[in-house]
């Protein structure tokens, strides 16, 4: 087992213990081990609450090998990890540790809420990989770096993973791979009811859709609701935050198409 000790304070007074102090914390540490002898042989130690005095872990309790729950410790000058002689753990509320579990992996929990699992094949997951996370979520995400435009620096490169960047202000995810950023573009969207009239053989029809943030320029695509019986749909952008969407019958014959939603989506790449 490996402990590690972090003085208190900020780095500017860490700096400024003495070796006095520094003896005096692993002597508490030493104490607070000597509690509970059966919980280190079973290899699980967990405290809750207390904190250190005078050199000595007042009113801190140890828990052994039974430990079905872990509260995160706040006592003296402990990181928030725990090892736990279990794979079920709950957090109490405004309670925030880290927890490594039977099966070798380790999570982060908040709240009653794991947050982030690490398994012991190295997948990283953003969750506790059992739960779906539910559409009112506001916590909980996988946040990526941006930057307001696209990015010309070389990231460090590492063999057998890439670096990721939103670009915002054209909004498009970028990767940089084998040795060049490549764009994925995360397009805008509108939609709109559409009717189209009958359409003798030979003829057609164009509509427009409200696209907020589309560019001329930029590529354009459309889909329609409804079966399209050999008409062809073309989009475009024709002016900003407009496509144009046009329907052309070529089916040899005439094409009287029902009313559906006609939706439009334009990118940068």
């Amino acid at each position: 087992m490996s402990i590690y000790y972090t003085a208190p304070g900020t780095p500017t007074l860490r700096s400024r213990l003495s070796s006095e102090e520094i003896r005096d914390q692993f002597a508490a540490l030493e104490q607070a081990f000597n509690l509970l002898p059966g919980a280190l042989s079973g290899g699980n130690v967990g405290f809750t609450g207390g904190r250190w005095e005078g050199g000595t872990l007042q009113g801190a309790t140890v828990i052994g090998s039974t430990l079905g729950s872990v509260v995160s410790p706040n006592i003296g000058y402990f990181s928030n990890l725990h090892l736990v002689g279990s794979t079920t753990v709950s957090v109490g509320s405004d309670r925030k540790a880290f927890i490594l579990d039977t099966t070798g992996s380790l999570r982060y929990y908040a709240d009653s809420t794991a947050y982030l699992l690490i398994d012991p094949s190295g997948n990283v997951i953003i969750g506790d990989g059992t739960n779906e996370k539910g559409t009112t979520a506001t916590a909980g995400f996988l946040y990526l770096p941006t930057q307001n435009g696209p990015a010309t620096g070389v990231p460090t490169v590492y063999n057998a993973a890439v670096p990721a960047v939103v670009d915002r202000s054209n909004r498009n995810l970028g990767l940089y791979i084998g040795g060049a950023w490549a764009w994925v573009g995360i397009p805008y969207t509108g939609s709109a009811t559409y009717d189209p009239p009958s359409l003798a053989d030979g003829a057609g029809v164009t509509t427009t859709v409200t696209c907020t943030g589309a560019a001329v320029g930029m590529f354009a695509k459309a889909a329609f609701s409804q079966p399209l019986l050999g008409v062809t749909v073309t989009a475009w952008v024709s002016a900003a935050n407009t496509v144009s969407v046009q329907f052309q019958n070529e089916s040899g014959g005439v094409v009287d198409l029902a009313s559906g939603t006609l939706k439009v989506a334009a990118s940068d790449k």
